[in-house]
């Protein structure tokens, strides 16, 4: 992943650590591109104190002349140097990327751990109006379960940065799916469904799915759902022998009994639902 410097400070915000080396590192590349005097300004500092030797003032004049008119130049010698710190930067950060993935991850599970707690009492898109003969219990489930779900949404891109810092190989957003979700015998499509949708979090929980972010060792991406089929069959429901197209979801569990239906083979489910 391309080092931004807004990353780690960021992971570092939310209680991750770096070494002082990559402390050092940072500091010294900050007071290198926001230097605390110019030439100019030492220049005019100095020009009046009889004792700068007139060799310094020569020195200066000229540093001050060419940051002034060698912009160029100047923005090219900066630009290698940043290249420079910030690739030493991101060598020393991944000594402590993974120890801080963790570090997020354990926050956000902890978030996750109590939204789900609070979804089995009370489901945050359930209807306010619902609740008003529910005890109080249920009642502060469903309050606690809005932030929550907030909360979730709003830690993720953050844990998704630290995950891509410490190696992970997450292409885009959607690539999280599997790496903070367990979805393992359900509908993919649903899930997926349910991820991009509205209410993401709630909506995972109805299917079954089960919100906890994976060391990183075993994170593997989720994949899309197979494209909708639509296959063609014999038909003769007004008593004319014909066509029919039939939309199947190879993603459905009894996909290939439904295929076997179709086509008058022998099928080992009595009930087979042809969507």
């Amino acid at each position: 992943m391309t080092y931004t410097p807004n990353d780690i400070a960021d992971i570092i915000n939310a209680g991750g650590t770096v070494t002082d080396t990559y402390t050092d590192l940072r500091e010294r590349l900050s007071d290198y591109l926001n230097p605390a005097q110019t030439a100019r300004d030492e220049l005019l500092q100095k020009i009046t104190d009889p004792a700068t030797p007139i060799e310094i003032i020569h020195e200066l004049r000229a540093r001050a002349l060419a940051e002034a008119t060698d912009a160029p130049r100047r923005a090219d010698i900066d630009n290698a140097v940043t290249r420079e710190l910030e690739a030493a930067l991101r060598r020393e950060y991944a000594t402590t990327a993974e120890k801080n993935y963790t570090h997020l991850a354990k926050q956000w599970n902890d978030t996750a751990r109590k939204f789900t707690q609070a979804h089995e009492a009370a489901p945050a898109t359930s209807d306010p109006a619902s609740l008003i003969t529910q005890d109080s219990k249920t009642r502060e489930a469903w309050v606690l379960g809005q932030s929550l779900a907030l909360t979730l949404s709003s830690e993720l891109p953050l844990l998704i940065t630290a995950a891509k810092l410490a190696g992970a190989t997450l292409g885009h957003d959607n690539d999280s799916i599997g790496l903070v979700i367990t979805a393992d015998g359900l509908h993919r499509r649903r899930i997926w469904e349910a991820w991009t949708g509205e209410n993401r979090w709630t909506e995972l929980l109805n299917l079954g799915a089960t919100l906890h972010a994976k060391p990183l060792d075993q994170y593997e991406k989720y994949a899309e759902p197979k494209p909708l089929e639509w296959v063609q069959v014999h038909s003769n429901s007004t008593g004319v022998a014909g066509f029919r197209q039939v939309q199947l979801d190879p993603e459905d569990l009894d996909y290939t009994e439904q295929i076997q239906q179709l086509r008058g083979e022998p099928s080992s489910s009595r009930a087979v639902r042809i969507a």
